[in-house]
């Protein structure tokens, strides 16, 4: 009797070192695999549970367990190859939840979950507020704010600067400095490296520019005289603040405010131009895209074929890494490494960001937000091949400015709601309703992990923890 009990058990307990388990909806032995979750914030609670044949949740089988203090992880095997129901949850956070599978001799992981949380402490900052500028090194603001006037009719403004690191505000520039009578800001640029600032002011019968030094204390003013008329763009030199590029009647020049002579003509007949690394992209007329250095001494054509230009169109260069994009006022393009020829990409883009750990990009039209991935990522799931482009989701309202809340998160505003959601596509997304303030405006800044809103002209920050 006890050799028979051995020769009945012994095989099943081999069966289970070896990490099989008796299935009893499919009524055999099967390999298990298990879950690993990692999670921001630590000590979370992770439930599992399995799900019958009809997704019902199998109460009285949920395990329950708390991520390790030092690792923000939970490790969970031996589970049988089916799908599971998982819930993660702290106190004062959005819950995490998803249905996701187990498969036989795999691990399945989630390892970029981040809860947000709930009750946000938000403080007013300033008043009054009508536009907000970053700066390019994304440390300071500069704010355009609406001042007081004896005559309402007239619009009466100043600048501040505002350090977002010591949360100091400074007087920056007062409309009143160089006129008394109606002017307005037509545009502000910065320059490359922070430092300087060029003002386009409209007068009432001309335009104006004026440089402002922020190096200098108090700041130095000064007009600048470009010595041409009728400009219709200026961006600062990206390797000499000395230097500008001229844009005016489809030709590009650069001038020099080290000179007295006339702007030098480097290009015509062009549509579109960007600047990458220490090169410059220009679209002519005639379709073909072209390289070049700052010196205009280099000139390599980019496409095999011309790309079809429509003149009552805008027109937008792209460069990311070795991706380029022209994007128009109905479509983006791509530029196909193998034929070397734009092909259309996707439709009716607004505008893009690059992720933080630079292997992402996100594109957003009115309604969609799509990701395009810039290298291979094997090592997160899903897995995701370089030059993948995946659709995340579409909306029924129009979604405005998006930005990258961490690596695997998007934070954006869709009418009254300041939304923050995943990427992971694996079943639903995780969608929170972060913030509500009416038509915000957000700016996200990641190193100090802290999220400005204007709203009703009024500024507005709170911080959120993240990775």
């Amino acid at each position: 009797m006890l050799i028979i009990i051995f020769l009945v058990i012994a095989p099943i307990i081999i069966l289970y070192s070896f990490g099989y388990r008796f299935d009893f909806q499919k009524k055999k032995f099967t390999q298990t695999g298990g879950f690993y979750f990692k999670v921001f914030p630590k000590s979370v609670q992770v439930s599992v549970t399995p799900l019958n044949s009809n997704s019902a949740p199998q109460e009285n089988k949920k395990i329950i367990k708390k991520t390790d203090f030092l690792f923000d992880a939970v490790y969970l095997k031996n589970l049988l190859p089916q799908k599971y129901l998982i819930e993660i949850q702290k106190d004062g956070y959005y819950s995490w939840e998803k249905i996701l599978v187990v498969k036989e001799k795999e691990v399945t992981d989630a390892k970029n979950i981040t809860l947000l949380p709930k009750n946000l402490q938000v403080n007013l900052l300033e008043k009054d507020i009508e536009e907000i500028f970053p700066l390019p090194n994304e440390k300071k603001f500069i704010l355009k704010i609406k001042e007081p006037s004896l005559n309402q009719e007239e619009d009466n403004w100043s600048l501040k600067i505002f350090d977002l690191e010591k949360n100091i505000k400074s007087p920056l520039f007062k409309k009143t400095d160089i006129s008394s009578s109606k002017i307005s800001l037509a545009d502000l640029k910065f320059s490359p490296d922070s430092k300087k600032i060029l003002l386009t002011i409209d007068f009432q019968k001309e335009r104006k520019y004026y440089l402002l030094d922020l190096t200098k204390n108090p700041y130095l003013v000064t007009e600048v005289n470009f010595s041409e008329k009728e400009i219709e763009d200026v961006y600062f030199h990206p390797e000499d603040n000395e230097k500008f590029f001229i844009f005016k009647n489809k030709s590009l020049f650069e001038k020099s405010l080290k000179s007295q002579e006339k702007p030098l003509l480097l290009a015509e007949n062009v549509i579109a131009f960007e600047f990458s690394d220490k090169n410059i992209y220009y679209l002519e007329k005639s379709g073909f895209l072209f390289k070049d250095n700052f010196s205009f001494s280099y000139k390599e054509k980019i496409n095999k074929d011309p790309f079809p230009i429509n003149e009552n169109l805008q027109y937008k260069i792209i460069i990311v890494f070795d991706k380029i994009f022209i994007q128009d006022d109905e479509n983006l393009y791509w530029l196909n490494p193998e034929t070397k020829n734009f092909e259309k990409f996707l439709e009716r883009i607004k505008n893009y960001k690059l992720s933080p750990d630079f292997k992402k990009i996100s594109f957003w039209s009115n309604k969609e937000i799509w990701i395009f991935f810039l290298e291979d990522d094997f090592l997160s799931q899903p897995q995701r091949k370089k030059d993948e482009k995946l659709f995340i989701t579409r909306f029924s309202k129009p979604i405005n400015e998006i930005y990258w809340f961490n690596p695997h998160y998007l934070i954006f505003t869709i009418e009254d709601k300041i939304k923050v959601s995943e990427i992971d596509q694996r079943d639903k997304l995780n969608i929170v309703d972060l913030l509500e303030y009416k038509e915000p405006k957000i700016f996200w800044i990641k190193p100090l992990n802290k999220l400005y809103i204007l709203s009703e002209k009024n500024l507005y920050s709170t911080t959120i923890p993240t990775p």
